[in-house]
């Protein structure tokens, strides 16, 4: 084998927005790049999240392609030209896209962003390229667990290492392949600016867009009611969304490039999540003092502790959200924020970069 650091790393990454998992995969990017290593990103759609790369060359496939859909969304039963849309894409990109680019790249290493690239997978193992799975994504069954069983089987054949975000995943996922797996959670570089809880801007801040898996129905609930909150909202909203809610007390920004800024100076940070997620923005907000106000998915517990570094509501609930929300801002001027970054520095802080670093050299 090469001297890792003559190794030619070729990130993958599937999505377009500037989500956790892009900017997560892009931090360590950059960081290799920083260290002299040999890298470069390809994008299997025309991402935003290529801003963010400092002196990184990158491609973009762009083919209109689909790849597993994971907890996002899954098809009904009357779209079965979906799913066969979905099996000629995949066929596609075995003998296709995915040789042609990893001739023409000829990587040594190729560090997949999702456990939804199963085609990239899968020829990666046939050429002989040394592969690392990051399942950064929310998991969920799906209608008879179809999907997951699937992807588990092509994990288990074809990856060389799978990282999972956290117990919860791998217990989704991985549980068959635990010799070749690691858990190491999201964490964020540096920390957050602490700002005084008095002094910030903002009640809380929502970061999720008008994805349903986000909980936007909640947060719609949220602005339609007769509470008196000063909200900041993140992500991507359609012009109509703007257009009905932006007002002088609910600040709608859209997506940026950094949300760290906005979360310091919010006093909460709403996480309505209806599937399970080992969600970055939360682990921002514990960065910085933001308490993470949270839905009851599978694994929160991984995350914070309810009542120390955070508030944890039924998911679904609105009633239970606005009840903790005001639990969450009660708590704000007490030693919970400190609990909340001391969370942070203890359990995701950028030494969980180091340990993904090393197991891509390795």
């Amino acid at each position: 084998m090469k001297q890792a650091k003559s190794e030619r790393i070729l990130f993958i990454h599937h999505g377009v927005g500037l989500g956790g998992a892009p900017k997560s995969m892009t931090q360590l990017a950059n960081r290799l790049k920083g260290d002299g290593k040999q890298v470069e990103v390809l994008y299997l759609k025309d991402s935003d999240a290529k801003t963010l790369l400092k002196s990184v060359d990158y491609h973009v496939v762009g083919l209109p392609l689909r790849y597993f859909n994971h907890s996002s969304r899954w098809y009904k039963w009357y779209e079965p030209h979906l799913i066969l849309f979905q099996l000629l894409s995949w066929l596609l990109t075995v003998f296709v896209v995915a040789p042609y680019w990893y001739v023409k790249l000829r990587p040594d290493v190729v560090y997949l962003n999702s456990s939804v690239l199963t085609d990239w997978l899968f020829v990666s193992k046939l050429f002989r390229i040394r592969n690392i799975v990051h399942v950064r994504e929310a998991i969920s069954k799906g209608y008879f667990g179809i999907r997951n069983n699937l992807i588990r089987l092509l994990l288990s054949k074809f990856a060389d290492h799978v990282i999972f975000l956290s117990k919860h995943n791998r217990e989704c996922l991985g549980a068959n392949i635990a010799s070749k797996t690691s858990i190491i959670s999201n964490y964020v570089k540096g920390g957050g600016c602490v700002i005084d809880p008095k002094e910030r801007q903002y009640d809380a801040i929502y970061v999720g867009g008008e994805k349903s898996i986000k909980g936007i129905d909640l947060i719609k609930e949220l602005l339609e009611s007769d509470n008196q909150y000063r909200l900041c909202l993140l992500g991507y909203y359609s012009d109509e969304f703007v257009d009905k809610y932006n007002s002088e007390a609910i600040n709608v920004l859209g997506a940026v490039e950094d949300s760290m800024p906005y979360i310091a100076d919010s006093r909460c940070l709403l996480f309505p999540a209806t599937t399970p997620h080992f969600p970055r923005p939360v682990i921002e907000a514990l960065s910085c003092g933001c308490v993470p106000v949270m839905s009851d998915i599978d694994g929160y517990e991984e995350i914070i502790t309810p009542g120390e570094t955070g508030v944890v509501f039924r998911n679904n609930d609105f009633n239970h959200l606005v009840e903790s929300l005001d639990t969450a801002l009660s708590m704000c001027a007490t030693d919970v924020i400190q609990s909340c970054i001391d969370r942070y520095r203890n359990k995701f802080s950028d030494a969980n970069e180091d340990k993904i670093i090393r197991i891509i050299l390795s």
